[in-house]
């Protein structure tokens, strides 16, 4: 039940009892008042299901407004939920996200339904544009020997001459420091996404 406008008026003279009456009515038995000063002062309330205390005016009170923690942690959920639902359409059916959905630039935790593996990634985005297992992908260029590869060197020579670090490259390509510090000596062989991407950014920036 939400009061008539014109009750608040009349609350103004209303007694403490009155008030906890008629606000507990509203917002429910999991809620606590404080002392009641009138209908636009501020008084405070306690949310006994998550144990926050704010302040809030009795108006706004029998307008049905509740805990704004809670309704502010609701609303995270929601688009937690809307966020996870896009990223699960975005995906190849081969994976599965199984950590929790933070936002899309948060890491997640990946599972390939054609190996069994589980791995992170930085950004759902940067995934999507190369979907494969890393951990088979880290697997297969461990077993390979020792090569100084063009690229490699490349890589190296335009990065100094850049005055980057591997730590800069990272940043800005999404490609890990240790990968980026492998493909330079040779003990992994760049991929054709890797390559390209990191060129673009040593070239274009």
């Amino acid at each position: 039940m939400v009061l008539q406008y014109s009750d608040l008026y009349r609350g103004k003279h209303i007694t403490q009892e009155e008030f906890e009456r008629r606000a507990l009515k509203i917002l429910g038995p999991e809620y606590e008042v404080g002392e009641y000063k009138g209908a636009s002062v501020k008084t405070e309330v306690k949310h006994l299901t998550c144990g926050n205390i704010y302040m809030q005016r009795p108006y706004s009170i029998y307008r049905g407004d509740g805990c704004p923690y809670c309704a502010r942690k609701r609303n995270i959920n929601s688009l937690r939920e809307r966020g996870f639902k896009i990223a699960k359409n975005k995906i190849s059916p081969n994976f599965i996200i199984v950590s929790t959905y933070q936002n899309a630039n948060k890491p997640l935790k990946i599972k390939s339904l054609d190996c069994g593996h589980e791995f992170w990634i930085g950004r759902l985005a940067r995934f999507e544009k190369n979907m494969h297992c890393r951990v088979c992908d880290n697997t297969l260029r461990r077993k390979k020997p020792r090569v100084h590869t063009n690229v490699g060197d490349l890589l190296r020579s335009t990065r100094l001459k850049k005055g980057w670090t591997a730590k800069h490259l990272s940043v800005v390509s999404g490609i890990s420091t240790v990968e980026i510090s492998q493909i330079e000596n040779g003990r992994i062989i760049a991929t054709d996404y890797e390559r390209d991407r990191l060129m673009y950014y040593l070239k274009g920036w």
